[in-house]
């Protein structure tokens, strides 16, 4: 499952990743979401609370690049867990993507961030049942 925390700073949003980022439910919550930020100037992924990700999710996150370019947004991967580090390393990914502070950091990134505007949960519908 995946929980996203969604987190508006004027003209940044943050996507707070919760659980896992596989196939299925958890992409299209996770691109439908990102795809929905196009007037930010700045999103950024928090994957600080990722467990897991498959090959859809390094897809996804590949694309979100390419779609970021394409619309002149920025995008980051901030705080990557461990395990996820080790597979955007593997897979070339890290240099593709641009990739924020260690998860060693991640209390000071979430300190640094402004007073919250605007913060909303979601999750796949399924999780819901």
């Amino acid at each position: 499952m995946l929980l996203l925390k969604i987190q508006t700073l004027g003209n940044t949003v943050v996507l707070r990743c919760v659980g896992r980022l596989i196939r299925g439910e958890e992409l299209n919550l996770l691109r439908t979401t990102a795809l929905g930020c196009a007037d930010s100037k700045m999103l950024i992924l928090d994957l600080t609370d990722l467990s897991s990700i498959d090959g859809g999710g390094l897809g996804l996150l590949a694309s979100l690049e390419q779609w970021a370019q394409d619309k002149g947004l920025h995008l980051r991967v901030q705080n990557p867990s461990p395990i996820v580090r080790q597979v955007l390393k593997v897979t070339n990914l890290d240099s593709v993507l641009e990739i924020g502070p260690a998860t060693d950091n991640a209390d000071t990134f979430h300190d640094s961030l402004p007073v919250e505007m605007t913060v909303q949960t979601l999750q796949p519908a399924s999780a819901h049942n």
